[in-house]
């Protein structure tokens, strides 16, 4: 897993993940990088709150980004 500094690793992330063929419209694209980054990114730590489980970024990570495609 990647561990960013900021939301903009995840944007480049994504973008090659798109480039790839991910299916991730632009209006998804801030939804997800928001997800990865509230989820994985250096910034969160003990007294970050967690990532819902029903949040829009992780059924979009689990549908257009899975490696099982």
């Amino acid at each position: 897993n990647y561990h960013y500094e900021s939301a903009e690793g995840y944007r480049e992330v994504v973008n090659t993940m798109i480039a790839a063929g991910a299916p991730v419209t632009p209006q998804e694209l801030p939804v997800l990088v928001d997800y990865l980054f509230a989820t994985y990114g250096k910034k969160q730590g003990a007294g970050a709150p967690p990532v819902a489980a029903t949040d829009p970024g992780k059924a979009l990570l689990d549908s257009a980004c899975s490696r099982d495609q």
